[in-house]
């Protein structure tokens, strides 16, 4: 005799949370498709981000507006082709983790930059 198992009550959660202060927000907007995504770090909240596959195949073929706040500051830069494979495409893992520690020194070094 089989046991039945119990499913677990889950909490909702509500999609109005402001982000902590000191969390990224990111808003990435490739063609007429736009993904957001939240983290503590910038690379947890790039990882989050999941772009779907077109017909099966995930291949990067645009450009995108990656727009990336923490706090009430906002900074906004235009990801080229290859940039965009490296981070979300189907590249080797190494190769994800040179993107996003190039794309992550970016930011941070923009968001340190005071001459705005």
């Amino acid at each position: 005799m089989a046991k039945i198992k119990k499913a677990k009550a889950t909490k909702p959660v509500e999609a109005t949370e402001q982000p902590k202060t000191g969390s990224y927000s990111l808003q990435l907007a490739v063609n007429d498709k736009n993904y957001t995504s939240d983290g503590n770090t910038l690379e947890e909240a790039l990882g989050n981000i999941k772009i779907e596959p077109t017909r099966g195949v995930l291949k990067i073929y645009t450009k995108g507006i990656l727009k990336v706040k923490k706090g009430d500051k906002e900074v906004e830069r235009l990801l080229f082709i290859r940039q965009m494979s490296r981070l979300f495409g189907e590249a080797s893992k190494l190769g994800k983790e040179v993107a996003m520690v190039k794309t992550t020194r970016l930011f941070k070094a923009l968001f340190e930059d005071n001459r705005k």
